[in-house]
Formats: C-alpha cells, sequence, structure tokens
C-alpha cells in the first residue's frame, strides 16, 4: 500500500540510508512476507493470505508464470508484489494476462513502491487489473495500464438489522424484526408465482456442460476470462478461499446448462453474503438468471447473510440491470478495470467497457475481500 508524502519523515530518511533493493521472491521470505502483510493489512488478514498463498501463487493455472518481487531492507522484507497469470479470450484469441496482487509496501519504504510496480510492469507483458483504491488505480495507469471499465458492486439487504448506522443505530434489534420478515416473504411470494418455470439445483462439480456454456457465452462476449470448467474447478476447488461455495444450475430440455450460479456465505466479513457468479444464456436467459438469483439469494439467507452482493461488469451479455432491480439489487459501488496488452487490436477492444464479460469471482480483490 502506498501512501503520497511531500516531505520525508525521519523514519523515511533512515531508511534511504539503509541498504534497500528489489530483489526477486525466495521461498526463504515467506515469512517476512506475511509479516509485512499483518504489519500493512492486519493480523486477521494475514491469516488468510497465510491460507490462499499455495492456492495463489503456486497451485494456479500457470505457476511457471507466476511472478513476484520483494523490496528488502538488510534482510528484512518491506514490501512486495504478485501475479497471477490467467487466461482471457480477447476477440476471440485466448492470451495469458497478468493480474498484479498482494501489493504492499511499509510506510516507511513506500518512496520505493514506484520502483517496485515498475519492475513488475517491465517483466510482465500482458496485465490485467481490477481495483477500488485510487491510488493503485492512478499507479497502475502511470505505468501505462489504461481504464477499459467498470465493474459495479450490486448489494441487496436480507437482514434489516444491516441497517442500524447512522441516526438509526440507536434502534433496538427486535424492531427491525418486522421489515426483515416483510423481506423475506416478499421473496417467498416471488419464487411461489405460478409462471415460473424454472427448476433451479444444486452440483458438486464443474463437467465439461459447464465448457459448452461457457463456449456460448464467449462467442457473445469480446472479452473475458477463459471461464471453463478447468478455470472453475481451479477458482472454487479445495484449495480455493471460497472452497464453501455452493453450485446452483439451471437445465434445458436437453440437460444442457442454461445458466449457473455460484454463492458464498461469508464467515469472517460480517455477514455478507457473495453472488461470486451469475451466468445465463439461451432465449429465456433473463427469466433463468432471475430463477437462480432468486435461489441464490434465499440459501445465502438460510446461512444467515445480511446482505447480498454481486459484482459484474455492465454489458449486453451480463444480467441486465432491470433483472437485479426487479430482485431488490441496488447499486452501491464500483471497482475499474484496467488493461494494458501487447497487441494494439486487442488493447483497442479492451479498452471498450460494453465489451466484457467479468465478475467477482474473476477478480483479484474477491480472493482477500471474502
Amino acid at each position: 500500500m502506498i501512501q503520497s508524502s511531500a516531505q520525508p519523515n525521519g523514519s523515511e530518511r533512515a531508511a534511504k540510508r539503509e541498504s534497500v533493493k528489489i530483489v526477486p521472491y525466495s521461498p526463504e521470505m515467506f515469512e517476512g512476507v506475511i509479516d509485512l502483510y499483518a504489519e500493512v493489512f492486519g493480523s486477521e488478514a494475514a491469516t488468510g493470505y497465510r491460507k490462499r498463498w499455495r492456492w495463489s501463487q503456486e497451485e494456479n493455472l500457470y505457476p511457471d508464470q507466476t511472478r513476484q518481487w520483494a523490496i528488502m531492507a538488510g534482510d528484512r522484507v518491506v514490501g512486495f508484489v504478485a501475479t497471477m497469470p490467467l487466461p482471457y479470450r480477447v476477440d476471440g484469441k485466448e492470451i495469458i494476462a497478468h493480474t498484479p496482487c498482494d501489493y504492499m509496501v511499509h510506510p516507511d519504504y513506500r518512496f520505493h513502491g514506484i520502483k517496485l510496480m515498475r519492475e513488475c510492469f517491465t517483466t510482465i507483458p500482458e496485465c490485467i487489473s481490477c481495483d477500488d483504491i485510487p491510488a493503485t488505480i492512478k499507479v497502475t495507469e502511470w505505468l501505462g495500464a489504461k481504464q477499459a471499465g467498470e465493474m459495479w458492486r450490486y448489494a441487496r439487504v436480507l437482514n434489516a438489522k444491516t441497517l442500524r448506522r447512522g441516526r438509526l443505530a440507536g434502534v433496538p434489534g427486535a424492531l427491525w424484526a418486522p421489515v426483515t420478515l416483510g423481506l423475506r416473504v416478499f421473496d417467498r411470494l416471488r419464487l411461489a408465482r405460478p409462471d415460473r418455470r424454472f427448476h433451479v439445483e444444486k452440483v458438486t462439480r464443474f463437467d465439461d456442460r459447464f465448457d459448452r456454456l461457457y463456449e456460448r457465452i464467449a462467442s457473445k462476449t469480446l472479452v473475458s476470462i477463459v471461464r471453463d470448467s478447468r478455470f472453475l474447478n481451479w477458482r472454487y476447488g479445495p484449495a480455493s478461499p471460497v472452497a464453501a461455495s455452493e453450485i446452483a444450475i439451471v437445465t434445458n430440455a436437453d440437460g444442457e446448462l442454461a445458466g449457473y450460479a455460484i454463492y458464498y456465505n461469508s464467515k469472517s466479513r460480517g455477514r455478507y453474503g457473495y453472488l461470486l457468479d451469475v451466468q445465463a444464456d439461451g432465449p429465456d436467459r433473463d427469466e433463468v438468471a432471475t430463477a437462480l438469483i432468486s435461489y441464490s439469494v434465499g440459501e445465502l439467507r438460510k446461512a444467515g447473510a445480511w446482505v447480498a452482493q454481486f459484482h459484474q461488469s455492465p454489458s449486453p451479455h451480463g444480467i441486465p440491470w432491470e433483472t437485479l432491480k426487479a430482485n431488490g439489487f441496488k447499486i452501491r459501488g464500483r471497482h475499474v478495470l484496467l488493461a494494458r496488452l501487447s497487441d494494439e487490436k486487442a488493447q483497442e477492444t479492451a479498452l471498450k467497457g460494453d465489451n466484457w464479460g467479468y465478475v467477482y469471482g474473476d477478480s483479484e480483490p474477491s480472493h482477500s475481500a471474502i
């Protein structure tokens, strides 16, 4: 995390006199990286980071292409950044683009942070990232990436107690019960509507039907992560931070997927439930998406979530805003997509936000936020 400062303070001046250098990461630095993470982001966050390290850095889809660098002050790790190489399809061609992740710099060494990111961007030819921190976005742009679009955050209240803040903070919890009951009844009435034609069921793995659904959706989307069964089984598999995710599907008359939803109830981030991914295709796409969203929201409520969140880039092939609004969601924020691709035509395509098909489960922020 970089923080700007007009003049270096005493600790920064002392740091400048030390032997500080940027070097490739090596395994003996691991505990130092964890200690730095705890110092920058807190001990609880560092515990989660330790757990997901192997999944993100050693057992990802392209471990031989994963890159990490550290800022060393003597034998102490004072800065770190890594990349996660991921498969994308742009204009029908597949590329491997790196997402910078776990970027952190000790406050006393923040003037070295730009050098660290420059080292990263000098090494990786293709870069796609998603961020909501203005300082990081600014640095990423300064190093050559361009804003390519947005990923909007949509939220839906499931338990009225989550509204107990500001002037409402003093309202007793018991008084919120009727409002919560009203929200629950509203959902039950919607699910019981006679025009609901699509049955939602749970599955426990991603099979080749997910490959075929991805190909159908990708044929209409110019920029997307390669969201096939290989990616999905890694992203939500046993080693993933969200291994406890549930998978809901809707099938058509031929047994093929008409759509799916992946949802997760966080136990370390308050009472948030996440729709990490919702995809649907076919002539009844909107109805299928509604069935999947309604089902997932109901399951998240049962699991104790007070708020349901869904993130996606707005595009003609995503879940329509009208569908989300009809399901009680409201816009509550955004992340910025950034791209720096070596192929000029691919870069031109990526810089048009409507070309993207991107969800929270694709993004690096979701690896640590839940």
